[in-house]
């Protein structure tokens, strides 16, 4: 058979071809409007989906560059408080801020939320807002409610601490015939 189009196809053939370029999205992502993580975990991988930059550019490497911003609105930790506390979380609920870091392979499609928890289970809502790299003007912000489930994980003591730390057990009390009740205080370095 005669070949045409460069003889890569039969001659006849139709081939239809549809170029479509990400950064002439609207800028926007997907993303569920609560979620829940363990107090463990460092990062909800996948948390941000679908992401759009309206005019974004590309870096050395050819991978698409998205500029991200997220705001701690309010926290309840542990999530049974009566009332929300207003601010960043920080040293408290999280060790460092929450952010988001975008997986680009060379679009970005999706973006980690990286929560660096310290071990505090509670309630977080955040505020998170995408950027184009050409000028920050175009931008969408969504809200997002995350839960932080508490893991039975056993207790760490930071050597740091260890050496200023007494164990006080108060001795309860005593169900055993002829039994005295005494308090002990001891230094956490005896014991361990």
């Amino acid at each position: 058979a005669a070949l045409g189009n460069a003889g890569m196809y039969p001659a006849g053939s139709e081939v239809a071809v549809s170029v479509h370029s990400r950064s002439d999205d609207a800028t926007g992502f997907a993303l569920n409007s609560s979620f829940s993580v363990p107090e463990n975990a460092l990062v909800a991988p996948h948390g941000l989906r679908d992401l759009r930059v309206d005019g974004a550019t590309f870096d050395q490497y050819g991978n698409q560059v998205v500029n991200f911003n997220v705001t701690v609105v309010r926290y309840k930790a542990p999530a049974s408080v009566a009332n929300w506390t207003f601010g960043s979380g920080s040293g408290f609920v999280f060790s460092s801020p929450p952010r988001v870091v975008a997986v680009c392979d060379p679009y970005c499609l999706t973006a980690d939320l990286v929560l660096s928890s310290t071990d505090v289970h509670g309630i977080v809502e955040l505020d998170i807002t995408i950027f184009s790299d050409v000028d920050n003007s175009s931008s969408v912000t969504q809200r997002v409610m995350v839960t932080i489930e508490p893991v039975d994980d056993r207790p760490v003591v930071r050597a740091m601490f260890a050496s200023n730390l007494t164990i006080i057990e108060d001795g309860g009390p005593c169900h055993v015939p002829n039994c005295t009740a005494a308090s002990a205080s001891l230094r956490l370095l005896d014991i361990f």
